[in-house]
């Protein structure tokens, strides 16, 4: 199988976490100045607002390969280390690049949470054919 042909099949079978990749980075990257101004008012919503997103990106992320592969073992959530990159990289990207945001170990952490609620849940919602179901949308 060509490499191009391999790269297609990755981004069919993970393409609801490739959207939510580059809406993550969006939402990292700009400068959100009037909204953060509100946000500060409302005690750690930014830590908030990570772990859901990094939540969002996981369950996601974890019900695709399910779905491709309809097994998960050790080896597979490994897997966990793709969002938990994305959020060190973006933290990163956060600190060096950009002049609006910054790069924070407690945003990270955040990431982090996110990360492992939806690995907790996963384990106890994976086979109900609902969530399946809204995975799969709109190619049943």
């Amino acid at each position: 199988m060509c490499n191009r042909c391999k790269y297609m099949k990755l981004i069919k079978h993970y393409h609801k976490t490739v959207l939510l990749t580059f809406v993550i980075l969006f939402l990292s990257l700009y400068n959100f100045e009037d909204v953060y101004q509100v946000a500060q008012k409302i005690p750690y919503a930014d830590k908030y607002v990570h772990s859901i997103m990094y939540f969002g990106i996981t369950i996601v992320f974890l019900f695709e390969h399910y779905i491709e592969t309809w097994k998960m073992n050790k080896k597979d959530y490994v897997m966990n280390f793709y969002p938990l990159i994305l959020g060190g990289v973006i933290e990163i990207i956060q600190g060096v690049f950009t002049e609006s945001r910054s790069g924070n170990w407690y945003d990270f952490i955040a990431d982090l949470s996110g990360i492992l609620i939806a690995n907790i849940l996963f384990l106890m919602i994976k086979d109900v054919k609902f969530f399946i179901a809204v995975i799969k949308f709109p190619f049943k």
